[in-house]
C-alpha cells in the first residue's frame, strides 16, 4: 500500500465527497468487521459495540458521563449534521460519517478466537473511531472494502 502522505485532495474525495455508490452502510452493534488503530497499520478483527446515535442532532460526546442532561445537547457533530438554512435546523447529512465504538478480537496462539468461561468472545476495551475513508486512515472498515484493498481508482 502507498504510505505517502495523504494530499488535501485525497481527503476531500475519498472522505467528504463520495458518491453514492461508494459509500460503506454503517455498522451495527454485534457486527463484525476490520479496525486499523494507527494509519498504514495492521487492519485487526474486531467486534462493533455501538454506534453514534443519529436520530436527532446532538452533540455525541455530551451523551457520556451526563453532559447533555446539564449542558443540553450541544453542537451537532459537523461530520453527521449540516445547517440547513432555508429550514433554519440541522438536518443529516447525505453521507454521513459517525462514531462507532469497536473492541478488537483477541485470538489463542492456534489462532482461534479467545472466549472466557461463560463463552463470550474476550474483546479488547471497546474505543470510538470513525470509519476509514481515506488510504490507509485509522478507523472500522469492512474486508474486502477500498479501504482494506487500497483500490482508490477514479471512483467512476
Amino acid at each position: 500500500m502507498d504510505t505517502s502522505p495523504y494530499t488535501p485532495e485525497e481527503i476531500r474525495r475519498w472522505a467528504h465527497e463520495r458518491r453514492p455508490h461508494e459509500r460503506e452502510r454503517h455498522p451495527a452493534p454485534g457486527e463484525r468487521l476490520l479496525f486499523r488503530e494507527t494509519d498504514f497499520g495492521d487492519a485487526v478483527p474486531a467486534i462493533v459495540t455501538a454506534v453514534m446515535d443519529m436520530s436527532r442532532p446532538h452533540n455525541h460526546w455530551h451523551r457520556h458521563g451526563g453532559l447533555e442532561r446539564t449542558q443540553g445537547p450541544g453542537l451537532p457533530d459537523q461530520n453527521v449534521w449540516r445547517y440547513d438554512e432555508a429550514s433554519d435546523r440541522h438536518v443529516l447529512k447525505d453521507d454521513p460519517w459517525p462514531w462507532v465504538q469497536v473492541a478488537e478480537i483477541r485470538f489463542s496462539e492456534d489462532g482461534s478466537e479467545r472466549t472466557g468461561g461463560d463463552g463470550e468472545l474476550v474483546t479488547g476495551s471497546p474505543r470510538w473511531c470513525r470509519e476509514a475513508r481515506v488510504r490507509g486512515s485509522a478507523g472500522w472498515l469492512r474486508e474486502g472494502s477500498r479501504a482494506h484493498t487500497g483500490n482508490y481508482g477514479s471512483g467512476e
